[in-house]
């Protein structure tokens, strides 16, 4: 079916256009923003974590972990970085190793660690991480995009 709105604006600046999914639950009280950004979260590849910066529980995760690491959302949501049976303990080391670069600089990127998949074997993942502030300037949370390179790393 022809996009009769591209049509319309033929002559126009360049705009793009997209369908909107199909509502999957009330929307009702929701911005277009709001559902978009819950959209994407939802039908990335890559695994979105957001941390407690005051207690390392994982506060929200994405559907991705599932593809990544075998466990579903519900099964995230809850643990605690420093105790988590997904990362390997030279993982940790290496996350806790780069808090107080990501508390200085507010992002990391391209970190590279392994995790642990739900049937045991290791999975070589790259992740970057940002801060998220609230109206005094202090940090509340942590935000991560985990990417699975076991392609790559099998390339080298």
């Amino acid at each position: 079916m022809p996009n009769t709105l591209a049509k319309e604006f033929k002559n126009k600046p360049t705009v793009r256009y997209f369908k909107m999914p199909p509502k999957k639950k009330s929307t009702e009280g929701k911005s277009l923003a709001r559902i978009i950004a819950q959209e994407v979260l939802e039908n990335m590849a890559d695994w979105v974590l957001v941390i407690d910066h005051k207690t390392h529980k994982w506060a929200y995760s994405n559907p991705a972990s599932q593809r990544l690491i075998g466990y579903t959302s519900a099964e995230i949501v809850g643990q605690d970085t420093l105790t988590s049976k997904i990362i390997p303990l030279e993982s940790k080391k290496v996350v806790k190793k780069n808090w107080e670069k990501l508390v200085e600089e507010g992002f990391l990127a391209g970190v590279e660690i392994e995790l642990f998949h739900k049937d045991g074997r290791r999975i070589p993942v790259s992740y970057s991480e940002g801060v998220i502030k609230n109206q005094k300037g202090e940090i509340t949370h942590r935000i991560a995009i985990i990417r699975d390179i076991s392609e790559t790393k099998e390339l080298l």
